[in-house]
């Protein structure tokens, strides 16, 4: 009995063993299970990292520049509008150059250049070249296969058209060009269609570097003073403004100071050629901060509206570019080696479009060689639009930008009119203006002999008074924000004083008919007002109607046809009345056909005869 009771005791803690066994094993499942879970959806939902581009504008209208930041070193980026790729850029080293002017071997033939210099571009791609060997300026237009002499070309000297040696070119908003004419110490300035200059700064000590700013300031670099000074405004006397503390390599000195740049902010940069670095001088400062450093020699220096500093490296042949904060550029052209293959370049000048095409002047080779889509993280619009921009960092990662919608510029139009230009007592015009494209709120301004008119700010303007040759116009200034222009001007009307008179001529549609049929008289008057009446008369007797056109049936041949226009014109007429000229008219009568015939009697009487005589 006990061992029964023993034995039902061991099974049941067997069972109670595998229960918990099994209990054990499902919550191990379990947890292992839920593990597995938790870990899928911990990838799922990880956070990732914060790669960002951001796109922004300085303007919502064409023309505006759009500025993208990425979180990430860019590789290359692909400028979209409406979600078509309109740009593609590189931060990688242009491979190959395009020569866009010279490269015809060095001589002074138009399609040539010796040792071009510090150039300009102007915002038509337009290329002023300081032509330096043949001491002239050369202009060459985008596309262009010669260049045209601008200033200069008249031999090496110091007279007003001449040069000896000029190695820089800045040009201003008005098309003025500034050249430094370094072998006669002076700063020439040229305007468009001179044929000789002006001195405007003089007594330079070995001047080299030349550049305006947006406030329209010249800053000139001479080379031998280890300074930069800068004439307010081109003109008094040069302030200097960088270095001017003898030559060597402390923070308020320089060494052989060339090509230099200004931005937007007034910060200038100055090419230390002998202390092989760019120094920046800030607005004021009486020391300059190391922005760029080189191995050779620094000549030519750009500063691209993201900051990004490019320094032609004459003795490196390259060009070197320099990201914000970064002392230490990369080789975005040239890097190999001398020579004159389109990968090649002894640069010395370098400017920069506002496509981002890169352009170096390359001094021994005689050419200047543009390097194309150049990566600066800016684009100017140029048409309205959805833009955005797509990055591809250093890593390979693909992010795209937020939208930014730009306008289309409006053109704004006025036109002008008046009822009459002519002006007497008894009558003064009326004008009316239409515009396209003012805006919600356009202003209005009337003019007389180009002289604002008090309160005369409607589309209509009934002047309080005009004389013989007045002239009257009329200004539009536009509302809206996207325009291409915000003032545009009316034409001009010219009034004169004196009298007119009606006129009127007459016309028909046949010039003869039958008795009977139709026959319409048309009359062409001037000078008669927007209403007038008409008088026809036939035969000097006045006829039913007034209008302009006279239909009749029933005009007999030799009729006499005239009309009379009786003005409603309200000014200035001499006369109100005027009378045509005569149309006669040529009426053919009816006719009735008629038939009759006719015996040869002659004939008759020689058939008698004969008869007769043969007794017939």
């Amino acid at each position: 009995m006990k061992a029964k009771l023993y034995l039902s005791l061991l099974f049941i803690l067997s069972l109670i063993f595998t229960v918990l066994a099994s209990a054990r094993l499902e919550r191990r499942s379990f947890h292992r299970t839920t593990s597995i879970d938790y870990s899928i959806n911990k990838d799922r939902n990880r956070i990732p990292d914060n790669s960002s581009v951001i796109l922004s504008s300085d303007g919502s209208c064409a023309g505006s520049e759009l500025t993208v930041n990425s979180s990430k070193p860019v590789s290359s980026i692909v400028w979209m509008l409406d979600e078509v790729s309109i740009l593609e850029q590189s931060n990688s080293k242009q491979n190959n150059g395009l020569v866009v002017a010279g490269g015809n071997g060095t001589g002074n033939a138009a399609n040539q250049l010796f040792n071009p210099n510090r150039l300009f571009v102007d915002k038509e791609g337009n290329l002023y070249i300081p032509d330096m060997a043949n001491n002239r300026i050369q202009k060459w237009a985008p596309g262009a296969t010669s260049g045209t002499t601008i200033a200069g070309g008249n031999g090496a000297g110091n007279a007003a058209n001449q040069f000896n040696r000029p190695t820089s070119v800045t040009v201003d908003i008005n098309g003025n060009i500034y050249v430094a004419d370094q072998n006669n110490s002076r700063v020439q300035k040229w305007v468009p269609g001179a044929s000789s200059g002006t001195t405007i700064a003089t007594a330079l000590n070995t001047p080299t570097g030349v550049f305006i700013d947006n406030l329209g300031n010249l800053y000139v670099s001479e080379q031998n003073a280890q300074c930069v000074r800068k004439f307010a405004g081109t003109t008094g006397v040069g302030v200097i403004v960088a270095g001017g503390n003898g030559y060597g390599s402390s923070a308020n000195q320089l060494a052989s100071p060339t090509g230099i740049f200004v931005d937007n902010n007034g910060n200038l940069y100055v090419c230390d050629t002998d202390n092989s670095r760019v120094q920046k001088w800030a607005l004021g400062s009486n020391s300059g901060t190391t922005v760029a450093r080189i191995s050779g020699n620094p000549l030519g220096v750009y500063v691209d509206g993201s900051n990004n500093i490019y320094v032609t490296d004459y003795t490196g042949f390259n060009v070197q570019k320099f990201i914000p904060g970064s002392i230490n550029g990369v080789i975005i052209a040239g890097g190999n080696g001398q020579g004159n293959n389109p990968n090649q370049i002894t640069p010395a000048g370098v400017w920069m479009d506002k496509s981002n095409n890169l352009y170096v002047s390359d001094f021994l080779n005689g050419r200047i060689i543009k390097f194309g889509n150049v990566y600066t993280g800016t684009y100017a619009t140029n048409k309205g639009g959805t833009y955005t921009a797509k990055i591809t960092t250093i890593d390979g990662e693909v992010l795209t930008s937020n939208p930014i919608v730009i306008k289309d510029n409006l053109t704004p139009k006025i036109i002008i009119q008046s009822n009459t230009n002519l002006v007497c007592n008894q009558f003064i015009p009326v004008f009316t203006a239409s515009i396209e494209n003012g805006g919600s709120t356009p202003v209005i301004q009337w003019k007389i002999n180009n002289n604002n008119v008090s309160n005369a700010n409607s589309l209509t303007f009934t002047p309080a008074s005009l004389s013989d040759g007045d002239k009257v116009s009329c200004d539009l200034t536009n509302s809206e924000g996207c325009v291409t222009t915000a003032l545009v001007h009316s034409n001009v009307i010219g009034v004169i004083s004196g009298t007119e008179m009606p006129t009127i001529s007459i016309t028909s549609d046949v010039s003869n008919i039958c008795k009977g049929n139709k026959i319409t008289f048309t009359a062409t008057s001037t000078n008669s007002g927007l209403f007038p009446s008409y008088i026809w008369k036939v035969n000097n007797n006045s006829i039913a109607g007034n209008g302009s056109t006279f239909e009749s049936s029933t005009l007999n041949n030799g009729d006499e046809v005239k009309c009379e226009v009786i003005s409603n014109a309200q000014y200035c007429q001499a006369s109100t009345s005027a009378t045509s000229n005569v149309i006669v008219a040529n009426v053919n009568p009816i006719l009735t056909p008629t038939i009759f015939i006719s015996q040869d009697q002659m004939h008759l009487v020689q058939m008698m005869m004969e008869l007769t005589i043969f007794g017939l």
